[in-house]
């Protein structure tokens, strides 16, 4: 059977992971960190745990074709909890429990907003774009050509033109309705004015299809994915950083690790992929993605993080998203890439409400997420690491009560931090999906400049959002097995 080399245990590389050994491909996951997971890693500090990245679990059916893919079941595999309400909206003038209860959730739109009418017609069409999204996310964009098919002109009913903000403008009044059903953008390290309309569908994602708790945490899903690889007889290396991509007349031959050459038949990368092309492909092996053409991307925001231990049980919900005071004006300083504000948007997690292995009995874990511009912007985050935090903070009392008092240990990480573990301008949800930056215009999940190297992960197509890049793992992982059929 022929032998796979995958660089990086990220959520991407054990989704393929996970598939090519399950079809008895002998797999060799290399690992640079102590541990796997990647930007989704498990975080210990003291008692308390956090994951350091992704925590929202929407999307389900992905994580589900994922399993399935390798024959397994993934409710067999873990326990999930669909969440309710889904997370807290927190305004300035208003706290709303968002139900989810799709009937609860309507009646409180009208009582809100007034507007029943107008979200659920504007939902059913939403619907309709979820269900012509997924035959065009699983396809492969080798080329232009690859627009030639029935699907993409099906989802090409749905898409349209404009932003999301314009869009919802045109079919809501209420300025807090829309808000709430722009926000999610930032899940895309995007702002409502840059981002392409059809992107609502994460509205309709989070609100009627759901969102989930995996006990244990996104992490404890990588552990399942990691245990069954082994069983697949797969072998995961961590602390084993790759150094280079070993590549001879354009074609993908092995990779080298710990000073030694190794060879296989392809190579699949989980490493963001502009620093792919920065450190691990020589020059010669550099056409169509150059160190220049890649850093003249779009790429999306960065994440100013706090994982917190809080020495007292907190009464909020699993979720909460605190939007700023003047949301528009904040979405657009995040836009021009070069401020820092004091009304910040924040994202709370807060796994301990519901899954006690997250913090001590009486205690909680938090994880808050502020986005910030990237990297390419002109902030010195040495010294901003401290002021901002109090900022951050300063929002935290004033929105949830908190009191830093009740901090029992914490761990900052700014865009600086993000970018010395390898994210490209500390830019954690990569490129920008943009309508240049997407399909056949993403780089290809089977790499353009070199043959048997494939892409997974959130710089490659579909694009970004773990059940997203689950996809691309999917699709890659299918086009290897495609090969050698």
């Amino acid at each position: 059977m022929k032998n796979i080399a995958i660089v990086g245990a990220g959520p991407g590389g054990l989704a393929a992971g996970l598939i090519l050994s399950s079809k008895g491909y002998q797999v060799d996951i290399y690992e640079k960190d102590d541990r796997i997971g990647g930007r989704s890693k498990r975080l210990y500090l003291k008692d308390y745990m956090f994951s350091m990245g992704p925590s929202f679990v929407v999307y389900i059916d992905a994580y589900k074709w994922l399993f399935e893919a390798a024959g397994l079941d993934l409710e067999k595999e873990v326990n999930i909890t669909r969440l309710d309400p889904i997370y807290q909206l927190n305004k300035k003038e208003d706290r709303w429990n968002v139900p989810g209860n799709p009937e609860a959730l309507l009646q409180d739109i009208e009582t809100k907003f007034g507007e029943r009418e107008a979200y659920e017609k504007f939902m059913k069409r939403e619907a309709k774009t979820v269900a012509a999204m997924h035959p065009v996310m699983v396809k492969p964009f080798h080329s232009r050509l690859s627009l030639i098919n029935k699907h993409v002109v099906h989802f090409g009913r749905f898409v349209g033109f404009g932003n999301v903000e314009r869009k919802l403008a045109k079919h809501f009044k209420s300025q807090s309705l829309k808000d709430i059903m722009q926000f999610q953008t930032k899940y895309l390290g995007m702002t409502p004015q840059e981002t392409p309309g059809f992107f609502t569908m994460l509205s309709y994602l989070e609100h009627f299809d759901g969102i989930y708790h995996i006990e244990g945490g996104v992490p404890h899903l990588l552990d399942v994915m990691a245990t069954h690889i082994k069983r697949f007889s797969g072998k995961i290396h961590v602390d084993s950083p790759v150094e280079k991509i070993l590549t001879h007349n354009g074609v993908a031959k092995g990779v080298r690790v710990g000073g030694k050459d190794m060879e296989y038949d392809d190579v699949i990368v989980n490493a963001d992929m502009p620093k792919m092309v920065e450190t691990l492909l020589d020059k010669d092996a550099q056409n169509k993605y150059t160190k220049s053409v890649v850093d003249r991307k779009k790429y999306s925001v960065s994440a100013y993080m706090l994982y917190l231990g809080v020495k007292k049980k907190l009464d909020y919900p699993m979720h909460t998203l605190v939007l700023s005071d003047d949301y528009a004006a904040y979405t657009e300083s995040l836009k021009a890439n070069a401020e820092l504000t004091d009304d910040m948007s924040l994202y709370i997690y807060h796994p301990s409400a519901l899954d006690a292995k997250f913090a001590p009995d009486g205690q909680s874990s938090l994880m808050v997420l502020a986005p910030v511009p990237n990297t390419d912007a002109d902030i010195d985050w040495d010294k901003q690491k401290t002021l901002y935090k109090t900022k951050v903070y300063d929002q935290m009392k004033k929105r949830l009560n908190f009191s830093p008092d009740d901090i029992e240990i914490e761990k900052v990480f700014t865009p600086s931090d993000w970018e010395a573990t390898g994210v490209y301008k500390g830019a954690t949800f990569a490129m920008k999906h943009t309508m240049n930056q997407l399909l056949h215009k993403r780089p290809h999940n089977r790499y353009e400049d070199v043959k048997n190297l494939y892409l997974v992960g959130g710089s490659t197509h579909p694009g970004s959002g773990l059940p997203i890049i689950f996809e691309s793992a999917i699709i890659s992982a299918n086009l290897i097995d495609q090969r050698h059929r």
